[in-house]
């Protein structure tokens, strides 16, 4: 009788712990966040990157790529809080890119939400409606987003 009552403490602590474990797995990676709202990059030469920059995109659309530091990442994106895609991203080293998006009507966009593999969201507070054009990049252990002024080079 004793021994089935040990046998049954320890099952019951057996199956707490296994519980336990389950809700760590739910709180996805753990990362900070970072939003640069200022395009710090110099380009050589602005006046033809604005054009191919007007030339490609619109300025009434949201664009977010991806970039480096994504290895078979799940990445969910919320919009004004509601979910509206989950991308499955590896980055092309040879390209620097892992993937892109696009998002219409910027003016109706107030902010965005961005987790890698179900941690912590990146928040980006969309305040400038011209803001329409961004990059996210994951490298020592910070996903980064930052507003650029004229579409990036992927070759």
């Amino acid at each position: 009788m004793r021994h089935l009552i040990k046998y049954l403490i320890l099952s019951i602590g057996l199956f707490i712990s296994s519980c336990v474990g389950r809700q760590e797995i739910k709180i996805g990676e753990t990362y900070s966040t970072v939003v640069y709202y200022n395009d710090s990059a110099e380009y050589h030469n602005p006046e033809r990157e604005k054009r191919r920059t007007d030339r490609y995109l619109s300025a009434d659309t949201l664009y977010i790529f991806f970039e480096r530091g994504f290895d078979l990442d799940t990445i969910d994106i919320k919009i004004n809080d509601q979910k509206i895609k989950t991308l499955y991203l590896d980055t092309d080293e040879s390209l620097g890119l892992a993937n892109g998006g696009s998002f219409f009507d910027i003016k109706s966009i107030d902010k965005i939400e961005i987790s890698k593999n179900g941690g912590r969201p990146l928040k980006i507070n969309l305040y400038d409606k011209t803001m329409n054009l961004w990059t996210v990049n994951f490298r020592e252990d910070t996903l980064r987003a930052q507003r650029r002024k004229y579409l990036p080079w992927y070759e």
